[in-house]
């Protein structure tokens, strides 16, 4: 299933954070070690990271508070609203779930997904990767296959439907594909992403 609209203010919303000095963003943790995105969707380019439990401010969502455009020390873009957490005088919480009552700003972008909903449960404790040797890295580097996009980013431990096709490595008991612009091993019985390869 598919559904497919334009982003109208991306763009714009990012110029406005990078280069106000007077904007107003509410204080942010990653729950995962995160992407950051040229815009709101996993179709986007990844152009850095949120490391896990590191501190971002964010200076708006989508209306439905699924994706924010967030500012950290590798840069300013886009991130998955279901791996950000805030504190408030509530305890602590996700934005994707409580953004509207923490006074977050809507940005009003239209964005494009596709696919199914592939995600950590919020709540659930960080997950390490597996460090594969350094030849299965090297090898799954080199290869070239089609990207499959899915609605949710791509984080250690997500589990892949069964749709998405992956692919040997030689002399590995790991298989690998191409998600969301991102090249991940994948541990086969469970289809658990463990390793994403940067």
């Amino acid at each position: 299933m598919k559904k497919s609209t334009t982003l109208t203010l991306a763009a714009s919303a990012l110029a406005a954070v990078c280069f106000s000095g007077t904007a107003i963003a509410n204080t942010v943790y990653a729950t995962t070690h995160l992407h950051i995105r040229s815009g709101p969707g996993v179709q986007y380019p990844i152009t850095g990271e949120m490391r896990w439990n590191s501190r971002g401010d964010v200076s708006g969502c989508l209306p439905d508070y699924s994706w924010c455009l967030i500012t950290t020390n590798n840069g300013a873009g886009w991130s998955d609203a279901h791996y950000l957490i805030e504190n408030t005088s509530r305890g602590t919480e996700t934005v994707e779930k409580f953004g509207a009552q923490s006074g977050i700003p809507v940005i009003a972008a239209e964005v494009e997904t596709v696919g199914a909903v592939v995600r950590v449960p919020a709540g659930t404790a960080f997950v390490e990767a597996v460090a594969p040797p350094e030849e299965v890295i090297t090898y799954v580097s080199a290869q070239v296959v089609e990207s499959v996009y899915l609605n949710g980013e791509i984080v250690i431990g997500a589990v892949l439907p069964e749709e998405v096709v992956l692919y040997e490595i030689p002399g590995s008991e790991y298989q690998f594909t191409f998600v969301n612009g991102a090249k991940v091993v994948v541990d086969v019985p469970t289809r658990k992403v463990i390793y994403i390869v940067r």
